[in-house]
């Protein structure tokens, strides 16, 4: 890596990092040990092979990894939304076209090894170009959880609303939510309906927030018992069951 300068910060899931400017891009780094993240993976996101996921150079210090992620004309999604509310953008809209280019994004993932059971799938982690929309996830290798891809991505919508701060996306997300878990289908069957959403969203037939479900908002959104409920039927732990 040439001299750089770091200017602020990005936060993945609580862990706090500098943004470093370096040759004209823009990059962060995470440190992670060596064996997390296996070699055919690493060669494959150095030489740029899945276009769902942020290139990523590679630094190698004892048994640590120090990974570089490559996001230069590219914001974090929380930060896109306020770009999106400067501009007077529909939100909801906005949100919806994220959530289905995401499937997409794990999608591809998956064509390259990439299994979505085993990297993080958090609002942080979504990256989305300031010019063109273009949506990337950061790579970021987590332990696998014994939940399938339907409950994961369902979480990932949920957590979407509270990102976006916004009603009628908050409204929407719950419905797609429980779309997304009573259907209970694979990768492909989730960006299918994402993306009916993004086009019934587009088209207006999708009801505003007040008439989307009952007046009273706590019915509106997801409750924690809920959630716990519909989210232990996507298990893939057979002790979910019993």
């Amino acid at each position: 890596m040439e001299k750089a300068e770091s200017r602020k910060r990005v936060c993945i899931n609580g862990n706090e990092t500098e943004i470093i400017e370096s040759g004209g891009r823009s990059f962060f780094a995470l440190k992670f040990d060596e064996s997390r993240i296996p070699l055919y993976r690493i060669k494959m996101l150095e030489n740029l092979h899945c276009s769902g996921l942020l290139p990523m150079h590679f630094l190698r210090e004892g048994q640590s990894l120090h990974a570089y992620y490559d996001f230069g004309g590219f914001l974090q999604l929380k930060d896109m939304v306020g770009e999106w509310a400067k501009k007077g953008k529909n939100l909801a809209v906005e949100m919806a076209e994220t959530v289905a280019a995401l499937a997409r994004c794990l999608l591809l993932a998956e064509n390259y090894l990439f299994f979505c059971e085993d990297f993080l799938l958090h609002p942080d982690v979504v990256f989305v170009h300031v010019h063109t929309g273009q949506v990337k996830l950061a790579y970021v290798p987590e332990d696998p959880v014994s939940m399938r891809i339907t409950g994961k991505f369902a979480g990932l919508v949920r957590d979407t609303a509270e990102t976006a701060g916004d009603e009628q996306w908050a409204a929407y997300a719950g419905e797609i939510y429980r779309r997304i878990i009573n259907s209970n289908v694979p990768l492909s069957g989730i960006e299918k309906i994402l993306r009916d959403v993004s086009h019934d969203i587009y088209s207006n037939n999708w009801p505003e927030r007040s008439a989307l479900r009952p007046a009273d908002e706590a019915d509106m959104l997801i409750t924690v018992a809920e959630d716990n409920m519909l989210l232990k039927l996507t298990s893939s732990d057979p002790k979910d069951y019993a």
